[in-house]
This record gives structure tokens, sequence and C-alpha cells, in this order.
């Protein structure tokens, strides 16, 4: 399956993946859950949400500070 992704800020990258779920692809391009949010079409997403051919996926960085 063929997707577009970036992280938040950056470049559009295409890649080629047979993952099932976001959380696969993000394991398959060592993107930690724990440090980016997924999103799809301007709408966060869990982990879980199958990947469709052509989807766009924009990661979010976490935020945290005090």
């Amino acid at each position: 399956m063929r997707i577009q992704w970036r992280v938040l800020g950056e470049k559009w990258h295409d890649a080629e993946t047979d993952a099932k779920t976001i959380g696969e692809f993000m394991r398959e391009q060592n993107l930690s859950i724990e440090e980016y949010l997924p999103s799809v079409n301007g709408k966060l997403v869990t982990e879980d949400k199958e990947i469709c051919d052509g989807m766009e996926i924009t990661f979010v960085p976490v935020v945290s500070g005090g």
C-alpha cells in the first residue's frame, strides 16, 4: 500500500508499506507513540486506525513541560 506521511512542520515522504495500522507503520519508521500523535485529515486518530491506500498521515510531536 502506498501512503504519504510527515512529522508536522517537515516535508512529506512517500512510503510503500505492508503495515495494516498506523501503530504498525509508526514502529516501521521508529516513531514512538509516546512522542507523536497520529493525525489523518486534521483529526487525531488512535494507533489502531487501519491504513488505506493513498492515506496522508501527519505525526504531531507531543509537547510536554512544566
